[in-house]
């Protein structure tokens, strides 16, 4: 978001959700929701789509990685 000078106060101003959910998802501590995703497209003229497979992909890399190392539950 650095590139474009756009804030996470100030995204999520523009999509309507509090700023901690912003900061929540770009810390890895909350995921992109079907309702984030659906604001996220309209905001950068995106689809909805491709915010959930970005999460996705970062789901399947995270678990990829926690499994080469031995975190994963069985």
């Amino acid at each position: 978001m650095i590139p474009t000078g756009l804030t996470a106060c100030r995204l999520a101003r523009d999509i309507d959700v509090p700023a901690s959910r912003i900061q929540a998802i770009l810390t890895e501590g909350r995921p992109i929701s079907s309702n984030i995703a659906l604001r996220l497209a309209r905001h950068f003229g995106t689809t909805r789509e491709f915010w959930l497979k970005m999460q996705r992909g970062f789901e399947l890399e995270t678990a990829g990685r926690n499994l080469a190392v031995g975190l994963m539950p069985r």
